[in-house]
This record gives C-alpha cells, structure tokens and sequence, in this order.
C-alpha cells in the first residue's frame, strides 16, 4: 500500500490501521493473526496477488473473513474487474481513491458490515453457487458472481424483491463498481447460457411451479427469489444441527460433459 493511501486513511479518521504490508503472502498471513474487519489491497500485489489472496481466504485460510476491497488504474480496470467480481466486496480506480475510500466507507457504515455480517454473507453466496452448479452454471460468468450476490442479499433482507432494479441490483451495482443494468444482464446472461444445456429434470426440480411452464427458463426474479428461499432453508435447517441441501438438490444430477 502506498503512503498516499496510507495518509488519505490516516486523514480520514474512520479508520484504525492494524498493519501495513506490500506483499499478498504478508497480507493472507496478517489476515489470519489480526483478523480484521476489512481488508485495502492492490489488485496486482507482488507474492499473491489479490485474485489468489481471495482464493485463499474462500478455501478456509483464516477463521474469519474480512470484508475485502481492491484498487488498481484506470487502464487495468475491466481486466481486474473480470477476474475479481465474483469475490471482491468492492473494486475502485485508485487514481480517484478519495471517491473510493468514501464507498469503502460507506458501504461498511449503511450495509452494517460487521466480521458476523461478512461471513454471513459469504456463507449464503455459497450455498447459492452449490444449486448453480447443479444447472452447470458456470463460474467464470460475470452474472454467476452477481446472481450469489443477490441471492445472498435478498435472502437476508426480503424488502429487496420489491424493486430489483433500485433494489438488490442498485446495491450489487454499487459493490461491483458497475450499473444496475448491466448486473441484470449479466445474470439474464448466466441464466439462459446455464439452462440452454441443463436436464429439463434439473430445472423443473430447482424452480418447479414458480417458473411459467410455456416460457421453459425462470425469469431472474423468479431464480433470485429460489435462490435465497433456498439458503434461508438451508440456513435454518444449520441452526437446528440438521443441515439438508437446498431444496434437496443432492437428489438431482448435474449435466455430464456429453449432454453440453
């Protein structure tokens, strides 16, 4: 991290510092010892870089996730922005870090971004990545990161399904660094790409009679809504020590490689 962005959180007052460090294995092993509750990193760090850092912490390298933001130039935003979507919490220019450290802020203060709250949340996008895979989404997809994203969300606040396009997509628009209407093309994207090849057993088994039989794929109201009552579910059913898979998709095959 540069001392510019040092100064500018110093200057801020919102933040406390726990350590400052310029090399990703340094910053995957502070993470484990300080345990903090949000992480600032270059998107292209020498040692391991912030893909591979957020690849870490997803397989279980430190006990508590961190809500994670990432910087980079102007010129290397759309390729950070494909790589990093489906992981990190927020990506901003750094040339314009005064704009992102406010997000970075505010995201934290208005969405009550707590360790508790990024576990949760991270937990939830997840189980709704396991369902997906089950239709052979695929992870790649920028619309697959979107899709958990606000699954997860609405899965912890319904008011969300109200107005998908000032809702959940204003807020997964606002942690991607993107527009609400590119989020619901994405996902419509990842959806019709995913069902094109999936068994019909598969689909009418995961959305059965809240999808429109005559038009054969759901909308992504209709996946969104399934989604989250499914981690809802699942979530219940952890905190009562009896965890079941999601609308009990263990039953249902995924697509093999022949049928794609």
């Amino acid at each position: 991290m540069s001392d510019d962005v040092c100064d500018a959180l110093l200057a801020d007052g919102r933040w406390e510092i726990l350590d400052v460090v310029s090399d990703g294995s340094d910053a995957l092993r502070v993470t484990g010892e300080r345990l903090p509750d949000a992480v600032l990193m270059d998107v292209y760090l020498p040692g391991l870089d912030c893909q591979a850092y957020l690849e870490r912490l997803a397989a279980g390298a430190v006990s508590r996730l961190p809500f994670v933001a990432a910087m980079t130039c102007a010129g290397l935003m759309e390729h950070a922005r494909a790589r990093l979507a489906q992981r990190a919490d927020l990506l901003f220019d750094k040339q314009a870090l005064e704009d992102g450290l406010g997000a970075f802020a505010r995201m934290l203060t208005e969405q009550s971004v707590s360790r508790i709250a990024c576990d949760s949340l991270r937990r939830r996008q997840i189980i709704a990545g396991n369902m997906l895979d089950l239709v052979g989404m695929s992870h790649t997809l920028r619309g697959f990161g979107y899709l958990t994203l606000c699954a997860a969300l609405m899965s912890a606040d319904p008011v969300l399904t109200k107005d998908l396009q000032h809702g959940v997509y204003r807020i997964v628009a606002q942690m991607r660094s993107t527009k609400p209407n590119l989020v619901e093309r994405s996902i419509r994207h990842a959806i019709e790409r995913a069902l094109d090849g999936a068994k019909p057993g598969v689909i009418y088994s995961m959305f059965g009679n809240t999808m429109d039989a005559n038009r054969g794929k759901p909308t992504n109201s209709e996946t969104i809504a399934v989604l989250a009552e499914a981690i809802r579910r699942e979530l219940k059913d952890e905190a009562h020590g009896a965890a079941q898979p999601g609308l009990r998709m263990d039953a249902v095959p995924a697509r093999d490689a022949s049928e794609r």
